[in-house]
């Protein structure tokens, strides 16, 4: 996945987490960074490493941010109350993305 979509992506589970989930933003950014750097780097365990594949981080981004936002939040939300919303953020970001290539 280019590195312009997955910043696109974690511009949305940001914005999840603070309109949805009411985190202050710099929580957000805080946990959004932590989560990023282990989907994105390989383990440091030697043995964990031998499995570790590039592609297992692409699959990571088949998953809905709205996921990844409740799985950080640590709280399940109602998806259909929260369509609209997010669909707008979705929009938002993935747009800006596009028209900056």
């Amino acid at each position: 996945m280019p590195a312009k979509l997955k910043d696109a992506y974690w511009r949305v589970v940001t914005d999840c987490l603070v309109e949805f989930h009411g985190l202050p933003r710099i929580e957000a950014h805080r946990r959004v960074r932590e989560l990023r750097a282990k989907v994105e780097s390989p383990p440091v365990d030697p043995q964990m490493a031998e499995i570790y594949a590039p592609e297992l981080a692409d699959l990571f981004y088949n998953t809905e941010p709205f996921y990844v936002a409740e799985d950080i939040a640590g709280q399940q939300l109602d998806e259909e109350k929260y369509k609209p919303q997010y669909q707008a953020i979705r929009r938002r970001h993935y747009h800006e993305q596009a028209s900056q290539t």
